[in-house]
């Protein structure tokens, strides 16, 4: 459980560093964005879009989770943290149905929430090293 969080946190600042952009930004009160992409979609967006023309607006959103997933993995090298890369060889049929059933379920939630959950739901790149018991 705290590995979770301590990979969702460095996730979050993974986006910050390594986010593709679009025309949709997060704004502060300086009108500053921090965050761009379809990744701020809520799921209700989403699965509203998806259902007008499902092929061409899954394609575009699992290409922003692609280039989130490669950029937030890019970022645990830059940060020092290549223990947290997480291993990205997935079946794309599989991640989309995952991406999708997650917004279902989650409807105020963002695409954001739902690739971070997809991120925290695979294996590791690198394998951990378990520890032997003390004796």
């Amino acid at each position: 459980m705290k590995k979770n969080m301590k990979l969702r946190s460095l996730l979050f600042i993974a986006l910050k560093l390594a986010l593709p952009t679009s025309a949709l930004a997060f704004s502060n009160a300086e009108n500053k964005a921090d965050i761009l992409g379809l990744g701020l979609t809520s799921c209700a967006d989403f699965a509203k879009y998806y259902q007008k023309n499902p092929a061409q607006v899954e394609s575009a959103f699992f290409d922003w989770f692609a280039g989130f997933a490669t950029g937030a993995n890019g970022a645990m090298d830059v940060m020092g943290h290549p223990e947290q890369k997480k291993n990205l060889h997935m079946r794309p049929a599989d991640t989309k149905r995952f991406l999708r059933v997650y917004c279902d379920q989650h409807p105020l939630a963002t695409y954001l929430q739902a690739s971070i959950d997809v991120m925290l739901s695979l294996p590791d790149l690198i394998e951990q090293p378990t520890q032997e018991p003390l004796k």
